[in-house]
């Protein structure tokens, strides 16, 4: 038999504002949440404007993009399944800050050292290997990310049950996931605004570097 609540719910849509007006009452979350924000909005906008990167700046082949990004999913999943065993030996707010630094910078790198003359030539095959490096190491500092926070979304939910008597999982994640969303969607956006500032080029023709 399930035990009757206490306080009987409202309807179903009212009492989801009512979880998560309440559950961001929590100061951890709070934080949680902005620091995932200042994260996951600079990775929406590269993920929009890899293509046009990859094509246009960097010059190189569909095929190549293809390889690069290959390279990326599997170096997340890799990072993904060896993040437990660091999470034993490394505090979870360090592993936090050094997956996101650790993806900021060898995502603008190549760029950087391109200006700087200490990256191949674009077109090159020199620098197909200089972007698969750089997202390899990317992918597996941010997976760190991803799973660090999931960690610490479970920490807040105990934390929340010691200072409310209220288990909230489901709040805690559901709102994580919605803004993981959210997120990806405003970075795409801001990429195509930022496109229309600088005024690109559109039309059929716009295949290389060469229509631009």
């Amino acid at each position: 038999t399930l035990i009757r609540p206490l306080k009987p719910q409202r309807n179903a849509l009212q009492q989801v504002f009512v979880d998560t007006f309440e559950a961001l009452k929590n100061v951890s979350f709070r934080w949680i949440l902005i620091g995932f924000l200042i994260v996951s909005m600079p990775v929406g906008v590269g993920s929009a404007l890899t293509f046009y990167m990859n094509t246009f700046f960097w010059q190189i082949s569909a095929q190549s993009t293809m390889m690069i990004l290959l390279a990326y999913t599997v170096s997340v999943s890799i990072g993904y399944f060896f993040a437990p065993l660091i999470g034993r030996y490394l505090e979870k707010r360090f592993l936090l800050i050094v997956g996101a630094l650790g993806w900021a910078i060898f995502a603008i790198a190549p760029v950087c050292l391109h200006y700087s003359g200490l990256f191949p030539l674009p077109g090159s095959v020199e620098v197909v290997y200089g972007l698969g490096v750089c997202q390899v190491m990317a992918g597996l500092l941010v997976s760190q990310v991803g799973v660090t926070v999931s960690s610490m979304l479970a920490d807040v939910a105990d934390e929340q049950e010691l200072s409310s008597n209220k288990r909230q999982e489901g709040v805690f994640f559901g709102t994580y996931v919605f803004v993981l969303k959210t997120t990806s969607g405003v970075g795409g956006a801001l990429a195509g605004m930022a496109l229309d500032i600088i005024s690109w080029p559109v039309g059929e023709h716009i295949k290389t570097f060469a229509d631009v």
